[in-house]
């Protein structure tokens, strides 16, 4: 058995801020968005 004991960190649920929706992250002039919309009207 080793000497080495676990040391813990306090954590909440406020410490990760995620945005509600990833988009949000991406630039609007992006390819990414191209992309998107291109197979969304595709879809239809």
């Amino acid at each position: 058995m080793s000497n080495y004991s676990a040391t813990f960190i306090d954590y909440s649920m406020g410490q990760l801020i995620l945005p509600k929706d990833f988009s949000d992250m991406i630039p609007k002039d992006h390819v990414a968005r191209v992309v998107k919309s291109t197979l969304g009207e595709k879809k239809g």
